[in-house]
């Protein structure tokens, strides 16, 4: 009995001091979630890169995305109306030239005056106009003719001009006669806002826009001046 006790207590001491050691003295593996997070990380020096390629990507995604220029539509003319409105371009070209008039109502008498007195002249013919004429086969056009026709060139409300050496007090009219009108260089037919048509003339100083309204007489188009800008070169 005495030799099965000692087996006992000698085989439990074997065993107990074959046990693993406290692992006080081990070293901790290493987080695996903080290491990759740390390693993915990019430096300072890294991200400004990025970004400064991030605002020139927006700017270029800015202009990229810039609205086209507005378009205005054409109306829909004959061949015929637009020869009779280039006519009437012409005589703006001829009288008013390579101006900025951002108004009609800055225009000088005298250029409303003798672009009126010509086309009255020019349509003529076509209006069935019977003038009587002085001894140099100038006519008498009638001062309330001019008016109305200055109206309807410029928008010239009540145009009176007796100041002008043309004008004949005693048969209330204006002396007219026929003035040769050429035809300027101008290009096709445009759009305008608010309904208007527009065209680039070419004059030695420059080419500039000259933008009207299409209004009719007996059915027959014209123009009304609104204005005229230099372009841009």
């Amino acid at each position: 009995m005495k030799y099965r006790l000692l087996i006992f207590f000698l085989a439990v001491f074997l065993l107990s001091s074959c046990s693993p050691r406290s692992s006080g003295n081990s070293h901790p593996e290493p987080d695996a979630s903080i290491s990759s997070s740390e390693a993915e990380a990019p430096s300072k020096e890294e991200e400004k890169p990025a970004s400064q390629e991030s605002a020139a990507s927006e700017e270029t995604s800015a202009v990229e995305e810039a609205p086209p220029q507005e378009e205005y539509p054409v109306p829909l003319l004959t061949e015929t109306e637009k020869n009779m409105l280039s006519e009437s371009l012409a005589l703006f070209a001829q009288y008013i030239g390579p101006n900025n008039i951002g108004d009609p109502s800055a225009l000088p008498k005298d250029l409303i005056l003798n672009a009126s007195l010509a086309e009255i002249e020019r349509t003529k013919e076509i209006n069935a106009y019977f003038f009587e004429q002085d001894d140099q086969k100038n006519d008498f056009i009638s001062a309330s003719l001019v008016a109305d026709t200055a109206l309807r060139l410029f928008g010239a409300k009540e145009f009176s001009h007796k100041e002008s050496s043309l004008y004949n007090g005693d048969r209330d009219c204006y002396l007219g006669k026929a003035a040769e009108i050429g035809q300027p260089q101008a290009s096709e037919i445009q759009g305008a806002p608010d309904g208007n048509i527009a065209y680039v003339i070419s004059f030695s100083e420059g080419d500039y826009l000259y933008t009207g309204k299409i209004l009719r007489q007996n059915g027959i188009p014209y123009l009304q001046f609104i204005s005229s800008e230099k372009t841009a070169e």
